[in-house]
Parts: C-alpha cells; sequence; structure tokens
C-alpha cells in the first residue's frame, strides 16, 4: 500500500500556486515582498445544498478474510466558488452552504439512517462571526419595533387629545 500519496494540492504547492496567493499570509512576490492583504471575504467556496460529493479516486477491490473490501476510494463534496455578493445570494437561495458540516447535516435528514454521514465541527470563530450577525439583524428589527412602538403611542395620544375635545365640545354644548 502506497502510504506516500500525492494529491492535487501537493501538486498546486509545488507550482507555487499558494505563495502567489494573496489571501495567504506567507504569500510574496517574485522580489521577496509580502503579498498578503489581509482576510478578504471573496472569493468563497459554498457547498452542496445536500452534501453531495464525486468521486476524485477511484477505489480498489482487496480481498479480506470476511470477503471482497472496496477501499481507498477518495471522494470530494460538490463546491462552488462565488466571487461577489450577488453570486453568493443567488446560490444561498438555492440552498448552498458556507460550510461542509451544514451541507451533510442538511443532507442526513434525507439520508436513511444506516447511510448518515459523521458531521465535522464548525470553527468557533464562524460560529462567533454568524452570532454577531444574527445579532445584528435582531437589533434591526428592535429598532423596527421600537419606532413602530413610539408611531402607536403618538396615535394613541391624537386619538385621546380628540376624543377629550369632542367631549369638552359636547360638555360646553350641553349635550352630555
Amino acid at each position: 500500500m502506497n502510504r506516500h500519496r500525492f494529491t492535487i494540492f501537493d501538486a498546486a504547492e509545488a507550482a507555487g500556486v499558494f505563495d502567489a496567493n494573496p489571501a495567504n499570509s506567507f504569500a510574496r512576490s517574485k522580489d521577496g515582498q509580502s503579498l498578503f492583504s489581509g482576510p478578504v471575504e471573496y472569493p468563497k467556496i459554498l457547498y452542496h445544498p445536500v452534501g453531495e460529493t464525486k468521486i476524485i479516486v477511484n477505489g480498489t477491490a482487496e480481498m479480506t478474510p470476511f470477503g471482497p473490501k472496496y477501499v481507498n476510494e477518495q471522494r470530494e463534496m460538490i463546491w462552488k466558488e462565488v466571487k461577489s455578493p450577488e453570486e453568493e445570494k443567488e446560490l444561498r437561495k438555492a440552498g448552498w452552504h458556507d460550510h461542509p458540516a451544514k451541507a451533510i447535516a442538511e443532507g442526513n435528514k434525507s439520508r436513511a439512517p444506516d447511510k448518515v454521514l459523521p458531521v465535522p465541527a464548525i470553527s468557533s470563530v464562524q460560529t462567533i462571526a454568524e452570532l454577531q450577525a444574527q445579532l445584528a439583524k435582531t437589533q434591526e428589527a428592535l429598532k423596527i419595533a421600537e419606532a413602530n412602538q413610539q408611531v402607536g403611542k403618538v396615535e394613541r395620544q391624537a386619538e385621546m387629545t380628540l376624543a377629550d375635545k369632542l367631549t369638552q365640545q359636547t360638555a360646553a354644548a350641553g349635550l352630555a
């Protein structure tokens, strides 16, 4: 069995692809200057709505004391790269996810119990970012609700003032 596999990522690293990517902190130009531009929002990868995968390395059948086993198959989750907020919004509407764990969890809802896949952990950084976004939306909804509540108070005060005026006019006219 080959314990030293060579993947597409090894080939990309050997070709210097990662060294030229300004999203990587170690990226350098040919003259040695840092290319790092800090964390960037785009491009971003989104994952298949139900965590579908494709085979990137076919497995092999090996004989075992328990019968033939299919081993060493390598799969990759289907993903798309988005380069703008508009493109991301469109794919998210179609159900694409920003983390493989979310895609797998969604897919597990429709899988048979014996076909459920393990869901990897989501980093605390991503969880914090999602909670901050949710908090911002909730605070915005609260501001709108408070503004509507103030409008309602003003309307009720106007109605009460009108009712008081009608009562005073009725009393002054001796109709009460």
